[in-house]
């Protein structure tokens, strides 16, 4: 079969179109003015550790907008949220950077403003187990040993080592009741209290280790018995029998109180002797 020059001409438009039609979304998204991960001026990263070795993580990315950018941001966060797939379509730098992605759970999404009154991100989840691990646990139960797990800071990890850039702060809160062990601690990692700072760090390895006490009996919660108290159905009850009993004391005062002084009276240690015992006594002392 032999072709004209029309029907290559035809061709190669037909090409082209389908060419054009397969880079148009792409097209289209470059010039898009979208931040990158270059513009993350500061990434703010806290986790709650907790008795029972869940966790839950908040993460606050604050940019350096160029022109438009914030105004694209903004939109972005009406079309994505709450899905984190839509969100890392078109900012891959966007998600979770405690554990590991697949772990996490309830994920929310949360516009803020910084001072400058442009948009930043809050990104918060749960973490149910595997962000830290019990190693040990002590003589008679009275306390454990826990760690943070391997793969808690693996998205910082490039060529072996952990490098967390100076944009970047991490602060984990442990437990009231953790006794932290600075003795593990390399330097550069700054302790206040119960909570850690990392940031513009790079080592081979962070061990992080901590023993949490268990008390020897729960403490009694005075407000939570109360609580229990007026939530029970038999508290009503209780409060109409004694307005009623209230109400029958206050109409009937004067009765009760001279029931209650001959109840007295009567059972008195002293009380008087009879009158014929007096004057048989009195007679009985007279002479003839």
């Amino acid at each position: 079969m032999r072709f004209s020059k029309q029907n290559g001409v035809f061709c190669l438009m037909v090409v082209g179109m389908a060419l054009a039609l397969a880079l148009a979304p792409a097209l289209v998204s470059a010039q898009i003015p979208r931040a990158d991960r270059k513009q993350i001026a500061f990434h703010e990263i806290e986790a709650f550790l907790k008795d029972d070795g869940s966790a839950t993580a908040e993460e606050q990315f604050f940019f350096s907008f160029l022109a438009d950018e914030a105004e694209q941001f903004e939109t972005d966060f009406e079309e994505n949220t709450p899905s984190l797939f839509e969100w890392k379509k078109d900012y891959p730098f966007i998600h979770p950077y405690l554990g590991t992605e697949a772990r996490v759970e309830n994920i929310e999404f949360l516009l803020n403003r910084s001072a400058n009154l442009e948009p930043t991100l809050r990104l918060s989840y749960d973490y149910p187990e595997g962000l830290i691990q019990q190693i040990k646990v002590g003589t008679e139960g009275r306390s454990t040993r826990w760690k943070l797990s391997e793969i808690a800071l693996v998205q910082f990890i490039a060529g072996g080592n952990i490098n967390i850039p100076s944009n970047t702060q991490i602060k984990i809160h442990f437990p009231n009741n953790a006794i932290i062990d600075t003795r593990l601690l390399p330097q550069g990692i700054s302790v206040s209290g119960n909570t850690i700072t990392i940031t513009n760090f790079q080592s081979n390895s962070l061990p992080i280790e901590y023993t949490l006490l268990t008390p020897i009996a729960d403490p009694i919660d005075a407000g939570k018995i109360l609580e229990n108290a007026l939530q029970s159905p038999w508290f009503a009850l209780v409060i109409v029998l004694l307005s009623i009993v209230g109400v029958y004391a206050a109409l009937n005062r004067e009765r009760l109180a001279g029931k209650i002084e001959d109840y007295v009276i009567e059972h008195s240690e002293f009380r008087p002797q009879p009158k014929q015992d007096i004057d048989a006594d009195l007679e009985g002392e007279e002479g003839p």
